[in-house]
């Protein structure tokens, strides 16, 4: 399933990642931020490591390559869920500003208490009350 972008941005070069929203069957949704490229440890080859006298010398490069963003489905549990839409809605340059974002959405969409939003935690500090959603 293809990417639905609300944004109109065509070209995501130069962009940090974008804030997402899954729809799902019955009304559930789920509120996300992806990468587009990803920092990656690349071990370096013998011949360059053979000529490092420094054995304190980092043994790896860190290499940036487009991440998993166009098959990527979300990083929840969506075991019993339909997946019906994948929508863009706002792509960002920063790290920091695409974290905040995402944030800023899920405090105002009240994800925490909405029980058809399938967020269970805000920035791994603020949780959804599980005693009161069994009520």
């Amino acid at each position: 399933m293809d990417w639905s972008n609300e944004t109109g941005i065509t070209d995501f070069t130069g962009n940090q990642g974008f804030i997402y929203r899954l729809d799902y069957e019955g009304d559930y949704v789920y509120y996300g931020k992806k990468d587009f490229i990803m920092d990656v440890k690349t071990p370096l080859g013998k011949k360059v490591l053979e000529l490092q006298t420094d054995k304190r010398l980092k043994n790896y490069k860190r290499v940036q390559r487009e991440s998993n963003w166009r098959k990527y489905e979300g990083s929840h549990d969506s075991s019993g869920y339909t997946l019906i839409k994948k929508s863009i809605l706002a792509v960002y340059k920063t790290k920091r500003e695409l974290t905040f974002r995402e944030v800023e959405i899920l405090i105002k969409k009240d994800a925490l208490f909405d029980q058809k939003c399938l967020n269970k935690n805000i920035l791994g500090k603020f949780f959804r009350n599980v005693a009161s959603e069994k009520k």
